[in-house]
Formats: structure tokens, C-alpha cells, sequence
């Protein structure tokens, strides 16, 4: 008989731990990306009603959409994205996500006033403020990873 426990090399473990981190961040990932997508539709969706439905300026109407849509985000990110349940940690978890949050703001909507100012076309403008969330949220999954994965213990 063939001792299968001889014929596998030590190092198994350690390449089933890493093959099985690969694949617990491909799927965070890709939850990640699911998140942004429902947190775009309902941005977009909001900012709409608000700018062009109801007239409310660009700005506001953008700080109005991303204030709303934060709070489904942060308890998606949280929840489903990292499988973090229990109590919210104010300083490690609440703050950051809101701070990262403004930032994107903030960034989204200077370059979406520069795009106006050099361009004025409305798809610029929409561009560059995607763009600005886009540079955000790539740095936000790997500051999330460590708030949250941390806190979920991976």
C-alpha cells in the first residue's frame, strides 16, 4: 500500500494556505466590485432625482448622494464583503469608512470642476468624477482589507 501522508511534501500546508488566501481575496474582491456597483446605481440614481428632477446644484447634489449611499456600503463592505457581524468599532471601523469616504468625495468633485472648467461637456464632467471615485476606490479595498479583515480575523 502507498502511504499517501509520506508522499505529500511539507510544504502542502503552506501552499494550501496560500491558494486558499487567494481565493478568500478573489471573492472579496469580486464582492467588493458587487458593493460599488449597487453603490454607483444608487449614487447615480439619487444625484439625478436631486440635480436634474429636483435642481438641486451638482455639489450638494453629489455630497447628498454620497452621504445617503454610505451607510448601505459601509454595512455591505462589512457584512458581506469581510463576514464581519457583531459591534461597530467607532475609531476602527465607522471613521475610516466615512473619511475614505469624503476623500473620494473631495476628489471626485475637483476633478469634475476641472473637467467643466476645461471642457465644459457633461460627459467630461461625469468622467472625471468617476475617475476620482475610481483612484479612491482601488485604495479603499486594500485600507478596508485592513480595518475589516482584522476585525474578521484574516
Amino acid at each position: 500500500m502507498l502511504d499517501t501522508k509520506s508522499s505529500v511534501p511539507q510544504s502542502s500546508g503552506t501552499v494550501a494556505a496560500i491558494v486558499s488566501t487567494r481565493s478568500t481575496d478573489a471573492t472579496r474582491l469580486m464582492r467588493y466590485g458587487a458593493v460599488s456597483a449597487v453603490n454607483i446605481v444608487g449614487h447615480q440614481s439619487i444625484l439625478f432625482v436631486a440635480n436634474s428632477i429636483g435642481g438641486m446644484p451638482g455639489g450638494p447634489a453629489n455630497a447628498l448622494a454620497a452621504t445617503i449611499m454610505c451607510l448601505p456600503a459601509y454595512l455591505l463592505s462589512r457584512n458581506w464583503v469581510w463576514n464581519v457581524d457583531g459591534e461597530h468599532s467607532l475609531r476602527g471601523q465607522v471613521v475610516p469608512f466615512w473619511v475614505i469616504t469624503i476623500i473620494g468625495l473631495v476628489v471626485s468633485t475637483v476633478m469634475a470642476a476641472a473637467a467643466q472648467a476645461m471642457s465644459g461637456s457633461g460627459l467630461v464632467v461625469n468622467v472625471a468624477a468617476f475617475a476620482g471615485y475610481f483612484f479612491v476606490w482601488i485604495a479603499k479595498f486594500f485600507i478596508l482589507e485592513r480595518l475589516f479583515g482584522r476585525a474578521a480575523g484574516s
